[in-house]
């Protein structure tokens, strides 16, 4: 016998799988709530009763595909130890996942115009912050943590920047890492 709180689950689960493949295929804009509740096979109202509106399933979706590109990124790099390498291999795996089809309707081209910028940012650091910054120390271990903070956050960023540039022009992955290279190496100038 299922509880209230399994059939709940069961629905919510149901309701964002839905949505993860319309706002994958069609996009947020047009992906109604009556078309993502009949592909769940709940009514409008059990939709409502889950969600408040379209945005904050949007955000869910939105969440559990970070939570992916996060697991791709430590499955690729989470065992190497250089940090060069280890941020490397991790910005191919964070470009590489974001840039399927599907993913980067979620992320790079619905994500910021539905969540806003603001709102984005705060989800990307929450995801990878603490593994970007975690290479970022492994570089400078003399660096102050308010710099390597900054410089996580700084290329958390430009990982994103890259991935939508490379989404509208794919680029050979070697130039990728040639260009997190410049990002990242040497001792940078401080500009006083």
């Amino acid at each position: 016998m299922t509880t209230q709180a399994e059939r709940r689950e069961a629905t919510t689960r149901s309701l964002v799988e839905s949505a993860r493949r319309l706002f994958a295929t069609v996009g947020f804009a047009n992906a109604s709530i009556d078309k993502i509740a009949a592909e769940a096979g709940v009514t409008r109202g059990a939709l409502y009763h889950h969600f408040d509106n379209k945005e904050a399933l949007f955000e869910t979706v939105f969440r559990s595909e970070q939570g992916h590109v996060q697991d791709a990124l430590l499955e690729a790099a989470g065992h190497l130890h250089d940090p060069h390498e280890r941020l490397s291999v991790g910005v191919r795996a964070f470009i590489e996942c974001v840039s399927q089809p599907e993913r980067s309707q979620i992320l790079l081209i619905d994500g910021p115009s539905v969540l806003g910028t603001a709102l984005c940012r705060e989800i990307d650091e929450e995801v990878f912050l603490d593994i970007v910054v975690d290479a970022v120390i492994r570089l400078y271990p003399t660096e102050s943590p308010s710099v390597t903070v900054m410089l996580g956050s700084a290329l958390i960023a430009a990982c994103c920047n890259l991935a939508i540039r490379f989404v509208e022009t794919p680029v050979e992955p070697e130039e990728i890492s040639r260009v997190l290279a410049h990002l990242i190496s040497g001792p940078a100038e401080v500009v006083k």
